[in-house]
């Protein structure tokens, strides 16, 4: 089993498990990017909702949820409240996942409605000051006084083109 096949599985189970519905799931990180490395995990990013009893009560609801399998697949995924009231402050991690190439799971009908909504709410501001402050991070823990692997590079170089 390939897998694709084996992290489409796994959610299957999980939203069995927590009692949610995936909207849009995709790859993040490295391999979304088309650089992963030999020893690059699967990160797994995912919207979702929850039953209809969670947004009607009157008590808070946790928003996010985290699901590690072992040292090569992780999924985490946020809420659909919590995923709009980010996409109102031009997220950028959101807006990764969502033009993400690789798609494990996706609801046709939300995306439908959803995509109309992003330049509406997408602004350059927030999204510049988000890559660039990942490339000066990077760039800080970089040892420029020993070798540098290719990937480091990467991760300096990926958000500035980003930014650009």
């Amino acid at each position: 089993m390939n897998m694709k096949t084996q992290i489409i599985q796994k959610l299957h189970e999980i939203s069995q498990q927590k009692h949610i519905h995936f909207l849009h799931v995709a790859e993040s990180g490295s391999r979304a990017w088309g650089f992963p490395s030999p020893d690059s995990d699967y990160d797994v990013r995912a919207i979702y909702i929850s039953p209809s009893d969670v947004y009607l009560s009157i008590g808070e609801h946790k928003d996010t949820f985290e699901y590690i399998e072992n040292q090569w697949f992780d999924v985490g995924g946020w809420d659909i409240r919590k995923t709009l009231s980010l996409l109102r402050k031009s997220n950028a991690v959101l807006l990764e996942w969502l033009n993400s190439p690789t798609i494990y799971q996706q609801d046709t009908e939300f995306i439908a409605q959803l995509n109309p909504l992003l330049p509406h709410y997408v602004q350059a501001a927030p999204l510049l000051h988000h890559y660039r402050g990942i490339a000066h991070n990077a760039l800080k823990d970089l040892d420029l006084d020993g070798e540098i692997r290719l990937k480091k590079w990467f991760y300096v170089l990926r958000p500035l083109l980003a930014a650009r």
